[in-house]
């Protein structure tokens, strides 16, 4: 009896001991956030319901356009320093879409306005051709011209490697003022031409295979 009490009591006592251990460790490993929101253990609504609370109303402002700029200049960026949030673009996440020396950016692309590239029809009359080998033809066009605007353009700062396209979103009401850039109303037709298109402005006709597998593009589209 005395035995099987001593056996019990080591049981115990290496249970004990074993979790204490495992809390010791766990809390020494456990990172530090000075704000609900930054910890991701936590439910997102929680998380969400912290950071409005912290943020000013000019700060909720700033993150409803791009990046954070407006013509007065008096919301220069999406960063909040006091909350150790970095700064960051809706385009692109700040690498597709980044500030050059001289203010411009992504958005600057004028070579379509000054006639220096080819024009295609908008979303909806690519669409209307129902021609897929056509569509990735016309992404291999458009890639092939923005790398050379890339390497030759005067404004070294700007990245022309990168393009914004397609605009995936279904037309479902043709008040949306960017419905013509949609490919139409159906997400089967929709679906098809997005992944010709974009794979023509990837280059895929151009690349090895050793190219493809480790991402090596030609031009990244950005799609919405």
């Amino acid at each position: 009896m005395k035995l099987i009490i001593s056996i019990l009591l080591f049981i115990f006592a290496f249970i004990y001991i074993t979790l204490r251990i495992y809390e010791y460790h766990k809390n020494l490993c456990k990172l530090n956030y000075d704000y609900p929101f930054q910890d991701p253990t936590l439910p997102i609504d929680i998380r969400l319901d912290n950071l409005m609370s912290l943020l000013t109303p000019e700060e909720k402002i700033n993150m409803l356009w791009m990046d954070g700029a407006t013509s007065d200049g008096e919301l220069p960026n999406l960063a909040v320093p006091r909350l150790n949030i970095r700064g960051y673009s809706w385009m692109g996440q700040g690498y597709v879409y980044r500030s050059a020396s001289n203010g411009c950016n992504i958005n600057c692309y004028s070579p379509v306005i000054d006639g220096n590239v080819s024009v295609l029809p908008q979303g909806t009359g690519i669409a209307s051709t129902w021609n897929k080998n056509l569509i990735f033809q016309s992404g291999i066009m458009i890639s092939d011209e923005s790398m050379a605007i890339h390497y030759n353009y005067k404004n070294k700062s700007v990245d022309y490697k990168t393009g914004a396209s397609s605009v995936i979103n279904i037309a479902r009401d043709p008040r949306w003022g960017r419905v013509p850039e949609t490919y139409g109303e159906c997400p089967i037709l929709t679906g098809e031409i997005a992944v010709a298109f974009n794979k023509g402005i990837m280059g895929y006709a151009k690349l090895e295979d050793t190219q493809l597998e480790y991402g090596i593009y030609k031009v990244i589209p950005v799609m919405r």
